[in-house]
């Protein structure tokens, strides 16, 4: 999606709604609203491997807040000047880029505004969620990557195509198939790490590893997790950091105008310069 859309005219662009239980308590919902994404996966997040994704559909085109744009921007800037409500105003900026549940500090102030948003008569508004180093889409400040959410204030604008449950269903979905090959690969590239730090897959290491991944929302499953562990190869892990060492010295080079020596690299840290993996 444009990260500066507005008019929301594609009846045929499928949305999706998360949720970890068959009926929703609207009263829990954050701004009173109705959340989408045009990302089935940060859907996901919400959803659970147990829980439910519904794909909506809009009935008709919507006007939807996006403070990226700099014609929202303004709108909404003038009406709150108006209405008095100031205390948004040094907000502005930071609302068109970070997630807005990390803005609104007050719960007065957040409200003042999502009504002012009504008032001006816009059908929801557009915020830039999360933070995903893996599977993220859309660009956020400080080089970080985070998931399309739109907040709908009437759930009456929507057609439900489908209601989806549970892990396998949801592997049907766009990108979903995508985005639990890069997490094999990202764990793939984690185990290289450990190996080529500590000259084998240390166990404790690798144990912390595994429990990070049953904290977090993610797509590979124990099975994908045994299987790369079953196929780990030390000669993989050997070209994967042959190949970081060679980006690595590619990148400095490129900041200093010179190639370092490896004294000189042995002293820098590699997170400064290496690109993300993917």
């Amino acid at each position: 999606m444009i990260l500066t859309e507005q008019m929301y005219k594609n009846l045929y662009r499928p949305y999706y709604h998360g949720q970890r239980y068959k009926d929703r308590d609207k009263t829990k919902t954050l701004f009173s609203c109705y959340y989408l994404s045009t990302d089935p996966y940060y859907a996901y997040q919400y959803a659970g491997s147990d829980g439910y994704i519904k794909v909506h559909y809009l009935k008709k085109g919507l006007d939807i807040c996006n403070l990226k744009s700099k014609t929202d921007k303004r709108k909404v800037e003038a009406f709150c000047r108006k209405m008095g409500v100031t205390d948004v105003l040094t907000l502005l900026d930071n609302l068109s880029k970070e997630d807005w549940l990390d803005c609104f500090q007050s719960v007065k102030v957040r409200d003042s505004f999502v009504d002012a948003l009504q008032s001006l008569g816009y059908d929801g508004f557009f915020n830039n969620e999360a933070s995903d180093e893996i599977n993220g889409v859309l660009p956020k400040s400080k080089g970080r990557l985070g998931f399309s959410s739109i907040g709908i204030f009437d759930e009456s604008v929507l057609l439900t195509g489908k209601v989806l449950k549970g892990y396998k269903e949801f592997l049907g979905l766009e990108r979903m198939q995508e985005v639990l090959e890069n997490e094999k690969e990202y764990f793939k590239k984690v185990l290289y790490d450990i190996y080529n730090d500590c000259g084998e897959l240390n166990p404790s290491k690798v144990n912390e590893v595994l429990k990070g991944l049953e904290k977090a929302t993610c797509l590979i499953q124990q099975k994908d997790v045994l299987e790369v562990l079953n196929n780990f190869n030390p000669k993989d892990a050997e070209l994967f950091l042959s190949e970081n060492t060679r980006i690595f010295k590619e990148h400095v080079e490129d900041w200093w105008g010179r190639k370092p020596t490896d004294t000189e690299l042995s002293k820098l840290p590699k997170g400064k310069f290496l690109a993300k993996r993917s």
